[in-house]
């Protein structure tokens, strides 16, 4: 008896659609979740060189520089609670999740108002390195990046990987999608248009996440 190739492919297809079924929900979660890393390390490879078309070697710099310094922001804004210590806390509170989101979220808020009033102090300081107007869009965009994270726990510990990946490719997607098309049709102010992108699509997407996390957490 001869098999067919495309027999052979529909049977194989078949196969492991039935055995990715049948598979447990952590075992699906981490396949997603390993997929949607994967991508977004690809993404970031693919238009890392788009950004050194478009932009100038001076503009490039300044940016670079910019995401360097909003590292650092990032771990005196928030103290690093989206991290494994979050994470801990969701295993620990298993009952009361969301209430637990909540509070981290209310403590991530006041941490960030804090080290605001900090910077002000020492704004004289700072304002030689960085303009005002990029210290707060750092603020702005450090605040929601905790929170999209901590959301994202969220979703993992609960293998609710369906929601996750899309948020985090239609992020990753749209970041380089909005700055490279801005970028193109304005002739000036590029490393404005790069930073506002970034810090606008944290915005839109990090808004409904805040106000998901707060609610569920009534």
């Amino acid at each position: 008896m001869i098999v067919k190739m495309s027999d052979y492919k529909k049977f194989s297809a078949k196969k492991l659609v039935q055995y990715y079924k049948e598979m447990a929900l952590p075992a699906k979660a981490g396949i997603w979740f390993l997929i949607c890393n994967f991508l977004q390390k690809g993404l970031a490879a693919v238009t890392t060189p788009i950004y050194t078309r478009v932009l100038t070697t001076a503009e490039y710099g300044q940016v670079s520089v910019f995401y360097s310094w909003q590292d650092i922001f990032l771990i005196f804004i928030t103290f690093g609670l989206s991290s494994a210590v979050f994470s801990r806390g969701l295993v620990q509170h298993e009952k009361h999740q969301k209430e637990y989101s909540s509070i981290m979220v209310s403590l991530a808020f006041v941490t960030t108002i804090i080290s605001f009033l900090v910077y002000l102090f020492l704004s004289n300081w700072l304002n030689e390195i960085l303009e005002f107007e990029q210290i707060l869009l750092i603020y702005i965009y450090c605040f929601f990046y905790t929170v999209i994270e901590f959301w994202s726990q969220l979703q993992r510990v609960n293998y609710k990987y369906i929601p996750f990946v899309i948020m985090t490719l239609a992020m990753t997607i749209a970041k380089p999608l909005l700055s490279v098309s801005l970028i193109l049709l304005i002739p000036f102010g590029h490393v404005k248009i790069r930073i506002l992108s970034d810090t606008f699509i944290m915005l839109v997407i990090g808004m409904p996440i805040l106000g998901i996390l707060l609610i569920n957490g009534k």
